[in-house]
């Protein structure tokens, strides 16, 4: 049988366990090669991923793009006139802290409805200790 500081040692691990492996998730390019780009089919770049919570989405792309992270609605009708994010550097990385869908368009006209255009679901992470 466990003492109770054992077990208070335990909690206080679990619980820094739960703040750091956020912060040690996967990185995925997006797009792998093609990047963030006008004729990449991303839907099938998701295709048989998972993404949890502390992944990192890094999105590499050339002048004349933008990473803007919009809600669903502003996803499917490719506007970009609320994003929640924005962001027209070149090189840009999203990280996923929290479980739900992710939404992320190019700001360009035509660009999003030409395709590009991006949506994750992420995943809780999980960390499972027994005691």
């Amino acid at each position: 049988m466990a003492s109770s500081a054992a077990r208070l040692a335990v909690f206080f691990l679990i619980l820094l366990a739960d703040a750091v492996v956020p912060s040690l998730g996967s990185s995925y390019v997006v797009g792998d090669v093609s990047g963030w780009a006008l004729n990449v089919d991303y839907s099938l770049w998701t295709y048989g991923k998972t993404f949890n919570v502390g992944d990192n989405l890094v999105f590499y792309y050339g002048s004349g793009h933008t990473v803007d992270r919009v809600n669903a609605r502003d996803y499917s009708s490719c506007s970009v006139e609320n994003p929640i994010t924005t962001s027209d550097t070149g090189s840009t990385t999203i990280t996923l802290d929290s479980p739900g869908y992710y939404y992320f368009i190019c700001g360009a006209i035509g660009h999003c409805s030409s395709g590009m255009k991006l949506a994750v679901a992420v995943a809780a992470s999980t960390v499972s200790v027994s005691i």
